[in-house]
């Protein structure tokens, strides 16, 4: 059992580089990050001149609208209410995806 605990603390303290890229609703940001034994310092960062975050807002809203009148009919696609709350519903789940690994839109 003593060794399983050692792999364990092995790995919570693992080293390594990775790339963050932040996506907000205007220009975008990417970081390369260095972690060891816990402690996080950032080796670069760039801000990329493309509107990256409302582009992806946009293809999620398209994705989630085709959803709706899939699920729905097609009608939904001419109401303006709906598409304003699906608007909102996409919005507030990449927000949400910018600090977790899944967010759903539920679609009534």
């Amino acid at each position: 059992e003593s060794s399983h605990e050692e792999s364990k603390d092995a790995s919570s303290s693992s080293e390594g580089t990775t790339v963050v890229v932040d996506l907000p609703a205007n220009t975008a940001s990417v970081s390369l990050v260095s972690s060891s034994n816990g402690f996080y310092k950032t080796v670069a960062s760039q801000r990329l001149q493309v509107r990256v975050g409302e582009e992806i807002t946009s293809c999620l809203f398209d994705y989630v609208m085709k959803e709706a009148c899939r699920k729905l009919g097609s009608e939904v696609a001419h109401s303006k209410k709906a598409a304003k709350k699906l608007q909102h519903e996409v919005v507030l789940c990449k927000e949400r995806l910018s600090s977790t690994m899944s967010s759903a839109i539920m679609i009534d």
